[in-house]
């Protein structure tokens, strides 16, 4: 399998991650239109590999790997206050050199009473609830100045833990999260705020779905063409990448004066 060399911005360096293939493409299609977050999630995860662990990085390398596999441009809708609507169109290039430029902090200190919590960056695409949020992005808790290397407990020990606290801590941590989010620059489009992308919910999703989402069955007549107008096999149009068919396809077209 060829492996793409992609930046990892919060770590400075660079890795190789595998390329991204029609196959990816339509099992990512099939989570999103089953609308089952958790499962795109954790194929996304797989995509990018274990070499890559910051939200912000797995984000970087999927816009990354849009961009080159399936295209460069994405199309959206924006709507403002007073209703009016219109439709944009700009380059994941835009997107990523935005990226570079986006300072990566961690959440400040939380305090309430005799809690306190210090927080690391996220590692998740997807959030079933406040709890598991916590989970991910909790690097220390101290209540009274007690409970020492939390951050090496057993995960079911810190579920005990965050479990525990009051609902009026957990509302408060939410407003906390809420508040000290780091906004990325992503969602800034033309002067427009279009897509607030708060990299502490479940927004991070969203923005996949939006890059990835096509229709199925547009897939799957491009298999039906590859198979039957090129010659390939399943396994050659799964292997080779949205963008690589795209062309096959154009050839084709050209060589044969179809419009």
């Amino acid at each position: 399998m060829y492996k793409i060399k992609t930046y990892l911005p919060t770590l400075s360096t660079f890795c190789y991650v595998e390329e991204f293939t029609n196959k990816n493409y339509i099992d990512i299609n099939k989570y999103i239109f089953s609308n089952d977050d958790e499962g795109l999630s954790n194929i996304l995860t797989e995509i990018v590999g274990n070499n890559v662990k910051s939200l912000y990085d797995i984000l970087f390398v999927l816009i990354y790997l849009r961009m080159l596999s399936v295209g460069g441009e994405l199309k959206l809708k924006y709507s403002d206050n007073t209703g009016f609507t219109s439709s944009l169109s700009v380059t994941l290039e835009t997107f990523l050199k935005r990226f570079l430029q986006t300072n990566f902090e961690t959440l400040p200190v939380f305090k309430k009473d005799d809690l306190v919590i210090k927080f690391k960056e996220p590692t998740k695409l997807f959030y079933k609830n406040i709890i598991d949020l916590l989970l991910d992005i909790v690097k220390d808790i101290k209540i009274n100045n007690k409970i020492s290397d939390y951050l090496n407990l057993k995960v079911e020990t810190k579920r005990s833990i965050i479990s525990r606290l009051k609902e009026d801590i957990i509302q408060s941590i939410k407003v906390h999260i809420k508040d000290n989010s780091q906004y990325c620059p992503l969602a800034i489009i033309e002067d427009k705020n279009i897509f607030p992308l708060n990299l502490y919910n479940n927004t991070p999703i969203k923005l996949v779905k939006l890059m990835f989402k096509n229709n199925l069955s547009n897939l799957y007549l491009k298999l039906y063409h590859s198979v039957n107008k090129l010659n390939l096999t399943y396994a050659d149009y799964i292997s080779m990448t949205p963008a690589e068919i795209e062309l096959l396809l154009n050839i084709y077209k050209t060589s044969n004066n179809i419009k």
